[in-house]
């Protein structure tokens, strides 16, 4: 998720201070987030055992229309596991659209700066993840277990031995 940051944050920063719209810029540009889009899509995938792809539509309509053609059989409308899937595909479809439409705006009304504000959206969840680390290691081992990998550190460094 930092690789995408990383790339976000230099879209944003090139396009805001430097960006002359020359075609070598342009192109060069979108092969950035064309490369963020897909690196986005295969830890996603990975992370969900490829459940979810989050930068494919054809494969998405694929498979919402298998799943719709599955449900249209009346035997089929009772299973779990079917509307889950369903749901799960169609809050992605849609989700798609209104973050086309929606980003199409704020690109429209902010320009470049809208990467800055979808970097900052995904650095969103790596704060929370370390909040809940941090917060599991207090409450299971108290401060010191937490600080036990730099205080080791620092004990080495001194010379003297670690616990």
């Amino acid at each position: 998720i930092f690789v995408e940051i990383l790339i976000l944050i230099a879209v944003a920063v090139y396009g805001r201070l430097f960006y002359v719209e020359s075609l070598i810029e342009t192109e060069v540009l979108v092969g950035l987030l064309l490369f963020a889009m897909g690196y986005q899509n295969s830890l996603t995938a990975t992370i969900t055992n490829n459940v979810v792809k989050t930068t494919h539509l054809t494969g998405l309509f694929t498979d919402l229309g298998i799943s719709l053609s599955m449900w249209s059989e009346k035997q089929n409308r009772t299973n779990p596991l079917l509307r889950q899937k369903l749901q799960l595909q169609s809050t992605i479809a849609g989700t798609y659209f209104l973050g086309g439409l929606l980003g199409g705006y704020i690109y429209a009304v902010s320009g470049f700066a809208v990467f800055f504000f979808v970097a900052l959206l995904m650095f969103m969840p790596v704060v929370y993840d370390l909040f809940i680390i941090i917060q599991f290691r207090i409450r299971h081992g108290g401060l010191s277990s937490f600080l036990s990998p730099w205080m080791r550190k620092r004990r080495l460094a001194d010379g003297r031995q670690a616990r």
